[in-house]
């Protein structure tokens, strides 16, 4: 199993994940990505309604190998 460091930057600035977690193999990071993101969203979204947040994905050699987004606009019409 390999470790992944998931750093997340946001409309507060960049949260860097010193501890990381080990997965099994490549193809959990997109799982972990989203999930990281639908996390953060359900706890930001209603403080914040209007920004973005990425999650960029580190290897255990420190290479950013995967980065995932999402963008919110919302607001009373």
């Amino acid at each position: 199993m390999a470790r992944y460091y998931f750093d997340l930057d946001d409309e507060d600035g960049v949260t860097r994940d010193d501890t990381g977690i080990e997965l099994p193999d490549r193809e959990v990071v997109p799982i972990e990505v989203a999930r990281i993101l639908s996390d953060v969203s359900r706890d930001e979204l209603p403080k914040k309604p209007n920004g973005s947040m990425t999650v960029y994905v580190r290897d255990e050699n420190g290479f950013v190998i995967y980065t995932g987004s999402l963008r919110s606009e919302s607001g009373w019409l």
